[in-house]
């Protein structure tokens, strides 16, 4: 599993509610869930938001020749 976590201390923005400005999520959301996998968004109002994306094994495509050799 490929888990991807990103934070930041910013203002927030309530997730449950869908404007404009928030499609972003939406979006990472959906790719999320095409390939098998999840999305967690926590966030409020003046509290900064954390991101959690969970992709499983079989997304991750097998590494090349050139990087087991270390080039």
């Amino acid at each position: 599993m490929l888990r991807l976590e990103v934070s930041d201390n910013g203002v927030g923005f309530n997730p449950g509610q869908r404007r404009e400005e928030h499609v972003g999520v939406t979006g990472m959301r959906e790719r999320a869930e095409a390939a098998d996998g999840t999305l967690e968004v926590v966030s409020a109002a003046g509290q900064g938001t954390d991101i959690v994306m969970e992709l499983p094994q079989p997304f991750l495509a097998p590494p090349s020749d050139a990087v087991l050799r270390g080039r």
